[in-house]
């Protein structure tokens, strides 16, 4: 079952869109433009205008390059249709699925939009946009589910690269999937328009594809036959402060450091090079403003991502861009959509105690709503901070969406995810959820460490009881605190009957759970303190 999302995305027009619902060439005219009431004075303008300059010269209208051929259109949503003309311009929009029309103005910038109701998954059918000078049609447009994919070279990392990749591409035929890769680019404020176009999945297309949005989205294909289209938008090594938006960094004094120095070095760029500037992928908000922005009002069901090397120096910042980067996202598209993402995979990074900081950004992101964690500490290859085998990382993001976007339950949807710790003596007991028919430890690494009031950790004794562990230490009168995996280097030990592996955790709050660098001194001094 595909949930309508009427009530998610864009589920009532546009404001300044004025929506007649009738049948092309019986489209009745409401005057009316952006931002302006529909009184006497507007008709004396528009009387003014056309007597005094004769006939207005228009524009052709224009779509930006996400809307192309073969493109797919969130199902079941109020899906935005936008670009520009002229200023007052008249556009009239329609999809061939029921032939009616959305009649619109551009405001006094060009830009105009209109919400278009889309049908349940299905297609092929064609998109019109009409001007007073040119009409459009984008073709073979299906209907179906719509996916946004990001983040760094984890994401990035294509089928060709991908050590299972020559056998996927030999079966990536697939008509009723479509892909689009959105061209890499970095822009200091935020654009309308972006390079890319969308392309039918086959082989030749997909060889270039993101291999984990690739595996996630036949996942989803295969089990609602449903279209899928899949939108790229990755940098490899960029940090996440890159893909934020400004007033997101500007709304919290712990990054005024991050955008500080950015602003100094553009500064100092402008007097050295006569008011040039040239941006790096490592500048706050530079891959947000040309490469998310632009793609802010379609509609979608929606993101997975996967990032975080680059942010490794400063793991406890992490925590807080990481839910900001979600909020800010959402706040852009105006809903709360799905936001799934791959736990940083075991790596030995330069810095102790990064990998085990920025999985625990991750964990605690996972609490905000409507996300989840697809948990990958079995899937880490020594010496690699992104593994090449993409396929069940895929599969274990898209059992996040089946199961809480579609309904279509397939297990535990996550490895063992702890609970509360419950106190009883010289006991610390752990409950798990997603763990139907118990736990199961396996030979690993990742060690179970329990500490009591001196906060020093022991090697915990553990016995299983169905769901939940039970962790002891002879040493130990009453521990208060237990930690899983929580290193930079590990392979886990503690998995449920799915064969899903638990996420590193920790029950305490303790500060200083490894050495502060620098960058964390300076923005999170009162925390470390």
């Amino acid at each position: 079952m595909v949930k309508s999302l009427e009530k998610g995305p864009n589920a009532f027009c546009h404001p300044c869109q004025r929506l007649i619902r009738t049948k092309l060439g019986n489209t009745r005219e409401i005057p009316q433009i952006y931002g302006m009431k529909r009184s006497s004075h507007w008709w004396k303008l528009a009387i003014l205008l056309l007597s005094g300059f004769g006939s207005p010269a228009w524009a052709r209208v224009s779509l930006p390059a996400f809307f192309s051929d073969h493109m797919v259109l969130q199902g079941g949503a109020y899906a935005p249709i936008w670009g520009s003309a002229s200023p007052g311009e008249r556009i009239i929009v329609s999809g061939s699925w029921d032939g009616a029309s959305l009649l619109t103005y551009a405001d006094s910038r060009g830009r105009w939009r209109v919400d278009l109701a889309t049908p349940p998954p299905g297609g092929p059918y064609t998109l019109a946009v009409e001007g007073p000078e040119n009409k459009l049609f984008i073709r073979d447009v299906l209907v179906g589910e719509v996916w946004l994919a990001s983040g760094d070279a984890n994401m990035a990392m294509s089928l060709q690269e991908d050590t299972e990749g020559e056998a996927a591409l030999a079966d990536a035929d697939h008509p009723r999937m479509r892909l689009f890769i959105v061209e890499g680019h970095m822009a200091l404020s935020p654009r309308f328009d972006l390079k890319g176009r969308w392309q039918v999945c086959e082989p030749a297309t997909a060889r270039a594809f993101s291999a984990l949005a690739y595996h996630f989205g036949l996942r989803l294909h295969e089990q609602l036959e449903v279209p899928v289209g899949l939108i790229q938008a990755t940098w490899p090594e960029a940090p996440i402060q890159a893909w934020m938006s400004r007033p997101s960094l500007e709304a919290d004094p712990a990054f005024a450091a991050l955008l500080d120095a950015y602003d100094t070095e553009l500064r100092a760029q402008r007097e050295r090079f006569d008011g040039a500037t040239t941006l790096a992928p490592s500048y706050p908000t530079v891959l947000f403003n040309a490469m998310i922005a632009p793609l802010a009002p379609m509609a979608l069901q929606g993101v997975i991502w996967s990032q975080g090397t680059a942010n490794a120096e400063a793991p406890y910042l992490y925590r807080k861009l990481f839910p900001a980067l979600i909020h800010d996202w959402r706040s852009q598209w105006g809903w709360r959509f799905s936001f799934y993402f791959v736990e940083q995979p075991p790596f030995a990074y330069a810095q102790s105690g990064s990998g085990a900081g920025l999985r625990e950004a991750q964990y605690l992101a996972s609490q905000l709503p409507n996300t989840g964690m697809a948990t990958s500490l079995d899937l880490g290859v020594p010496g690699l901070p992104y593994p090449p085998a993409k396929a069940i990382m895929a599969h274990r993001l898209a059992r996040w969406a089946l199961n809480q976007n579609y309904e279509q339950a397939e297990g535990p949807v996550s490895g063992p995810w702890p609970g509360a710790p419950i106190r009883r003596g010289q006991r610390l007991g752990i409950p798990f959820a997603q763990a139907p028919g118990g736990l199961e430890i396996r030979p690993g690494t990742a060690r179970l460490l329990i500490a009591g009031e001196e906060r020093a950790f022991l090697p915990a004794d553990i016995a299983l009881a169905g769901d939940t562990l039970w962790l002891s230490h002879p040493a130990l009168a009453e521990p208060l605190a237990a930690r899983y995996a929580f290193e930079d280097t590990v392979s886990p030990a503690l998995f449920n009957q799915a064969g899903l592996p638990a996420p590193a955790f920790r029950t305490d709050d303790w500060p200083r759970f490894y050495a502060p660098p620098r960058l964390e001194a300076t923005f999170d001094r009162g925390e470390q303190a």
